[in-house]
C-alpha cells in the first residue's frame, strides 16, 4: 500500500472524478466556461463530505492554462501541478479556527490588494468560517463589499447558523449533504480495488456505518483496518478498531440501564474507548425499531427487542427525546461521555431506577456532613421555607438560561436550612457535583436571591429518598399515529 494518508491519495482532482456532487460541479463548471466566476462562494456541510476537495478542484480550473471542454483542470500545466503539490503562491488556505481574529483578516485584506503572482486568480479559502469572531466577520464583510477582481473568496462551514447572514447574502451557497450509503460504497470498492485486498462485505459495511456520510472517514476507517489487515481479519477485529458500538454493546448498555448499572455502564464506555455519537445514534436506530415493531401489525423489523419489553411507549419515546438532546448538548460540550452520564441519569428518574451503587470498601466520604435532623425543615410556620417553596418553579424555569442541567436537577431536589446557609438535597452525588462548581454556586446564589430577595450561603448534600418539591406532570398517551409521525414510518 501506497505510504500517503488513504484519503489524500484517493483525493478527487477533477470534478468528474466526483461521487454525489454533480448538482454541485455542474454549476460550478458552467461559471468557470461561461468565465462568469463571483467573487465569494460559501460551501455548507458536515465533514467530509467534499468542500475543501470541490474548493480545490474549483482553484485549479479557474487557473488552469489549458482547460478541458467541460470545464475540468488539465492537472498537467504548471499551475495544475502546483495546487496538486500545494506550492501554488495564489492559493490560501486559512483555518479559521486558529486564524479567527481582526488581526488575521486585517493581514488577509492587505495581502489581496496584490495581484496575483503565478495565475490569473488568487485564491482564499476560508475553512470552519464560523469560528471568526463578531469583529473579524464585520472586517471580512467590508472585504466582500469591495473585493478586487482578481480574487475570490471560498468559504467552508459545518455551522452554517453561526455565519452572519450580511456574509451568506454577498456569496453564491452551496449545500454539500451527507454521502449516502450508496455513494460510499462506490468509493470504498473502488479503492479497495485499487489497492488489490480483499475484505468481507460485513467488514465494508461497517466501515461505511461508522463514516456516518463522509467521505473522508470512510478512507480513514479503511486506513485503520488496512493497519491490522490479515487474511484472518474478523468482523470483531473491525468492531474493536473502529471502537464502534454493534448491536451486542449496545443491548448489554441498555439491558445495564434498565437494571440501574450506571458504574457498570460508564466503565464500559471508558475501557471500550467507544465514540458516544455513534452509540447515540446506533441506540436511536435501534430504539426506531423496537417502537414501530411494537406499534404496527406487522413485525417491520427483524430484531431481538426483549429488552424493552417492560417499557412503556410513553417511557420509549421519552428516552427517544433524552438521547435527540443530549446530541444537541455534545456539540457545545468539552465531554461527550459527561452529557451522556447526564442523560442516562435522567432516563433513570424518569422510568423510576434505583441506582445500584458497585459493592466496595467503606471509605470516608468527602461530601460535607450535615445532619438534617438539625436543620430547618420545610414547613408552613418557617416564612423562608414558604417563600423558597411558593418560588421553586420559577427559579427552575429560570435557571435554563444558565444550564438546562441545572433546571433538571433542581427539579428533582427539596431544600433546608442551617443556620444562615441554604441546604439543596438531591439523589445523586453527581447532582451535587454540579450544583457546588464555583459558577454554577455563583449563579444559582444569585439567582435565588433576584428571585426572593434573601441572600444565602448555599450547599449540597445527597439523599437518594428525597421527595422533590416540584411534582412532575403527567406525560400525554402515545398512539400508533406519534410513531409513524416520529419516525416517518408508512402504514
Amino acid at each position: 500500500m501506497n505510504d500517503l494518508i488513504l484519503y489524500q491519495q484517493y483525493r478527487p482532482q477533477k470534478f468528474t472524478d466526483l461521487i454525489a456532487r454533480e448538482s454541485v460541479s455542474k454549476v460550478l463548471m458552467n461559471e468557470i466556461l461561461n468565465k462568469n466566476i463571483a467573487n465569494a462562494y460559501i460551501f455548507f456541510g458536515n465533514k467530509g463530505t467534499g468542500k475543501t476537495s470541490i474548493a480545490r478542484i474549483f482553484s485549479k480550473a479557474i487557473n488552469c492554462l489549458d482547460l478541458e471542454k467541460n470545464g475540468d483542470p488539465c492537472n498537467k500545466c504548471v499551475n495544475c501541478v502546483a495546487i496538486n503539490d500545494s506550492n501554488f503562491m495564489d492559493l490560501l488556505e486559512i483555518d479559521a479556527a486558529s486564524n479567527r481574529g481582526i488581526d488575521d483578516i486585517r493581514e488577509l485584506k492587505d495581502k489581496i490588494q496584490f495581484a496575483p503572482v503565478m495565475g490569473k486568480y488568487k485564491i482564499y479559502i476560508i475553512d470552519e468560517v464560523h469560528m471568526l469572531t463578531k469583529d473579524a466577520f464585520n472586517a471580512l464583510l467590508k472585504t466582500l463589499e469591495e473585493p478586487p477582481k482578481n480574487v475570490v473568496f471560498i468559504l467552508a462551514t459545518t455551522e452554517i447558523n453561526k455565519v452572519p447572514e450580511t456574509i451568506i447574502s454577498r456569496c453564491q451557497r452551496f449545500d454539500f449533504l451527507n454521502a449516502s450509503y450508496q455513494d460510499l460504497s462506490d468509493q470504498l470498492n473502488k479503492v479497495i480495488k485499487l489497492e488489490k485486498i480483499k475484505i468481507d462485505d460485513s467488514i465494508k459495511e461497517l466501515i461505511i456505518t461508522v463514516a456516518d456520510g463522509s467521505f473522508r472517514d470512510t478512507m480513514t476507517n479503511l486506513q485503520k483496518v488496512l493497519a491490522i489487515y490479515s487474511e484472518n481479519l474478523t468482523y470483531k477485529d473491525v468492531v474493536t478498531i473502529l471502537n464502534f458500538p454493534d448491536i451486542e454493546f449496545i443491548k448489554i448498555i441498555w439491558k445495564d440501564l434498565f437494571e440501574g448499572n450506571l458504574d457498570t455502564i460508564l466503565d464500559n464506555f471508558e475501557k471500550n474507548t467507544i465514540n458516544i455519537i455513534s452509540f447515540i445514534k446506533n441506540s436511536l436506530d435501534f430504539i426506531k425499531k423496537v417502537l414501530v415493531n411494537r406499534t404496527l401489525s406487522k413485525k417491520y423489523y427483524d430484531i431481538d427487542d426483549e429488552i424493552f419489553e417492560n417499557i412503556s411507549t410513553q417511557k420509549i419515546l421519552n428516552i427517544v427525546n433524552i438521547l435527540i438532546k443530549t446530541l444537541d448538548d455534545i456539540r457545545v460540550s468539552s465531554s461527550d461521555l459527561v452529557c451522556l452520564e447526564i442523560s442516562f441519569i435522567f432516563m433513570m428518574q424518569d422510568l423510576n431506577i434505583e441506582y445500584k451503587a458497585p459493592v466496595q470498601n467503606k471509605s470516608k466520604s468527602l461530601e460535607t456532613k450535615i445532619d438534617l435532623k438539625k436543620t430547618v425543615l420545610i414547613t408552613e410556620d418557617n416564612i423562608l421555607s414558604v417563600k423558597l417553596r411558593n418560588n421553586w418553579t420559577e427559579i427552575i424555569e429560570k435557571s435554563k438560561v444558565f444550564n438546562h442541567h441545572m433546571s433538571g436537577f433542581l427539579s428533582k431536589s427539596a431544600f433546608s436550612f442551617d443556620d444562615k446557609k441554604l441546604i439543596i438535597i438531591v439523589p445523586f452525588a453527581f447532582y451535587r457535583d454540579m450544583l457546588i462548581e464555583v459558577k454554577s454556586k455563583e449563579y444559582l446564589s444569585s439567582l435565588i436571591k433576584e428571585v426572593i430577595g434573601d441572600d444565602f450561603v448555599l450547599d449540597c448534600i445527597v439523599d437518594k429518598k428525597v421527595k422533590p418539591i416540584v411534582s412532575v406532570s403527567q406525560q400525554k398517551n402515545v398512539d400508533e399515529d406519534d410513531i409513524k409521525e416520529l419516525f416517518e414510518i408508512d402504514s
